[in-house]
Parts: structure tokens; sequence; C-alpha cells
């Protein structure tokens, strides 16, 4: 909890020092710095932690899936997107290997209630995955492959 505590000051301590530069562009390259050296930090994680820091609508990550899947869809040709998950499945997905998301990601979104949209990048037009505080009965089993291990998960 103290690290991303931490990872959430320093995100808002270089947005104010990006927006006091008068650049007009928000960019965080001291931000993603400072990460990179100190913790190896993902993308997705970045951009949870600064949807944290301003207190974003919602964020979106795009990838070459059509959402979160319930199985590698290039193991299991009947893997199938979710439509919607609540957080803490997601979470738990990620602690267990599913690699679509980064497992840091999910924390500061689910503490600050904001919405993770995961989209296709080639077919934007798909529903994707919606991940939010949300109750979802019936849930297929979650396959996970992991070196030598496989759980199902649900």
């Amino acid at each position: 909890m103290a690290g991303y505590r931490e990872e959430h000051r320093c995100a808002k301590e270089c947005i104010r020092e990006e927006h006091h530069r008068d650049t007009g562009d928000l960019s965080a390259p001291t931000f993603m710095e400072r990460q990179q050296h100190s913790v190896g930090m993902d993308r997705d994680y970045s951009a949870a932690v600064f949807a944290s820091a301003l207190n974003a609508e919602s964020v979106t990550i795009w990838k070459d899936v059509p959402g979160v899947m319930n199985a590698d869809p290039k193991r299991i040709s009947g893997a199938i997107a979710f439509e919607e998950l609540p957080f803490k499945e997601a979470a738990e997905m990620t602690y267990y290997g599913a690699s679509v998301i980064h497992p840091k990601t999910i924390k500061p979104l689910a503490n600050k209630g904001i919405p993770l949209y995961v989209k296709n990048f080639d077919d934007p037009s798909l529903h994707g995955t919606k991940i939010h505080e949300c109750a979802v009965r019936n849930l297929p089993p979650l396959i996970v492959f992991k070196e030598n291990h496989v759980f199902d998960l649900m």
C-alpha cells in the first residue's frame, strides 16, 4: 500500500511539474522515467496511476484481443471475452497469471471506482470488457496457462 501511495504522490507531483512548464502538453516523461528506474512499471499501470491522480471518469486500454478472455485464444479456440468483470475477479485473474492486464493496474482504479475498459485495437467496434464494481453471476471458467501449470479458477 505504501508503494501505491508513493507512486500516486509522484504522479501528482509530475503532473504539476508538466503543467507549470506551460508547454500545453500534459505528457509524463518525468514520471515514466522515475518509475521505470524504480519499479519497472507497465503502461497499463501507468495509465491507472494517472487516472487515479486525475480522478478520471474511465481508462481504456487497447489490446490485440477482443477484451479480457476466459482463456488464451492462441491456445483455446473456444475462448470467449467477458462483457464485464468485477474489480476483484479481474485482480484475481491477473494474480494467477492472466496476462492481458498488468497485475498492479486494478488497485488504483478500484480504490477510486474508475472503470477500466479493455478494447481491441484491430476492431474498436467490438464491445470489449468493462471492469468495474459490479456483480456478475455464472462467469464461465477461466483457464490460465503458466509454465508447466494449468489453473481452472472458476
